[in-house]
């Protein structure tokens, strides 16, 4: 199954925190990043922060 699609938790507060480092990352600095972590929770907050925050893809 595609991790992208497993975030269970949709009630979740986005993360002021997490949209600023994002908002600092460029699409392939920030697809770096979706493969290369190995914390599945940091995975599914970045994963949530770009499906609720467009203008960070």
């Amino acid at each position: 199954m595609d991790k992208e699609n497993n975030i269970e938790n949709s009630n979740k507060q986005i993360n002021p925190k997490m949209v600023d480092y994002l908002k600092n990352l460029s699409p392939e600095e920030i697809e770096k990043l979706k493969n290369e972590t190995k914390d599945e929770n940091f995975l599914k907050e970045i994963v949530y922060t770009l499906k609720f925050v467009p203008k960070l893809k």
